[in-house]
């Protein structure tokens, strides 16, 4: 993933979360639940980059 604006990563966890909040089984909150904790990571893993190519600079 690639680093992104704040904003458009403020988009996609809220679009994740609203995908949580409307699952109707629990298979489906099972699934929505994992998509969001492997969006966290993603967007945590582009942050922490961000930063430490900041300070190599």
């Amino acid at each position: 993933m690639s680093t992104q604006s704040l904003p458009q990563n403020a988009k996609v966890l809220r679009g994740r979360i609203d995908y949580l909040l409307k699952a109707e089984t629990g298979v489906n909150l099972l699934k929505t639940q994992e998509l969001l904790f492997r969006t966290e990571k993603l967007l945590q893993e582009a942050f922490d980059y961000s930063n430490q190519s900041k300070r190599i600079k």
